[in-house]
């Protein structure tokens, strides 16, 4: 089972998927993606165009998910 998230620069959607895809999309590893969606990370952009982690969906089965 794995989770679903969207990545969001400011209100612009840029990709929907694992961390792990995410990830690969961005050309960044993934502990850096999930920063994305801690409170560090949106105080410190806080008032700018920021990336932003959301979680879609929890604990889905892979084969369920398709992009």
């Amino acid at each position: 089972m794995t989770n679903i998230y969207a990545l969001y620069k400011g209100e612009e959607f840029i990709i929907e998927g694992t961390i792990k895809e995410i990830a690969k999309h961005q050309g960044i590893k993934p502990k850096s993606i999930e920063f994305y969606a801690r409170p560090a990370y949106k105080k410190r952009t806080k008032g700018k165009n920021g990336k932003r982690l959301i979680l879609i969906e929890k604990n889905i089965k892979k084969e369920n998910y398709m992009l």
